[in-house]
């Protein structure tokens, strides 16, 4: 979590089902919809988890987590990956991802 200006930021695994769910709806619910994931920086203010910057495509249930963030001046570096398979819940040894960088500015 980055604290800069006050102002928390939190990076995460986004969910996007088609139809929507609620943010709190557990996974276990909603088997069977389409599932696009990505990587989401979110701020967190007044007690609830807002978007602030999308990382990468929402395009397919690929493994989209893992990421971390340093202050760098007025931006964040963020590194994180994207898996080049479906996401079946399971480790599988020879998975290949890609690992991108982004800059992303903290904006006040």
């Amino acid at each position: 979590m980055l604290n800069p200006n006050g102002k928390s930021r939190l990076i995460g695994r986004y969910l996007g089902y088609d139809p929507p769910v609620a943010p709190e709806t557990p996974r276990s619910k909603v088997s069977g919809r389409k599932l696009d994931q990505a990587t989401m920086v979110y701020t967190y203010e007044r007690g609830k988890l807002k978007p602030y910057c999308l990382l990468g495509s929402l395009d397919g249930n690929r493994d989209s987590s893992y990421a971390t963030a340093v202050r760098d001046g007025r931006d964040m570096l963020i590194v994180y990956h994207r898996a080049a398979h479906e996401f079946a819940g399971e480790f599988r040894a020879k998975d290949a991802a890609d690992l991108f960088l982004a800059r992303v500015p903290l904006k006040q």
